[in-house]
């Protein structure tokens, strides 16, 4: 079983450490940037099973990020992980793209748990026990 990929834009070096420990447990390969990459949408050797996308990113506002990361690649599942995000903000975020959104500061595993459906469902089912 190849590992499942997850790209994930967040700019604190730690948070992304963190994020990918928790998915590297579950056979989950995470690919951390600090950046929306500019050119070319992502080709399909480099496609993740899923985006996830914080508020700290260079450049601009979380969701400009969602919609950036989602003109990449419309049909990967992004999920939206804010700081206090107001409630606003968090249906903002769906209305673009975003298939979920999960408030930080959260549980590593409520992310996890989210992140799941768009994952293998070998990580589900460690997930749940």
């Amino acid at each position: 079983m190849s590992a499942e990929r997850v790209l994930l834009l967040d700019s604190d070096p730690a948070s992304a450490a963190l994020i990918a420990r928790g998915f590297s447990s579950f056979g989950v390969e995470v690919k951390a940037i600090d950046a929306v990459p500019e050119g070319a949408p992502v080709s399909d050797e480099e496609r993740p099973a899923l985006m996830i996308v914080t508020d700290r990113c260079e450049g601009g506002s979380g969701l400009d990020a969602v919609r950036a990361m989602q003109a990449l690649a419309p049909d990967v599942p992004l999920v939206y992980a804010p700081t206090f995000a107001a409630p606003r903000t968090q249906r903002r975020a769906l209305e673009i793209g975003a298939a979920a959104v999960v408030d930080q500061p959260c549980e590593l595993s409520e992310l996890l748990s989210v992140s799941s459906r768009w994952l293998e469902n070998s990580m589900a089912d460690a997930h749940a026990s």
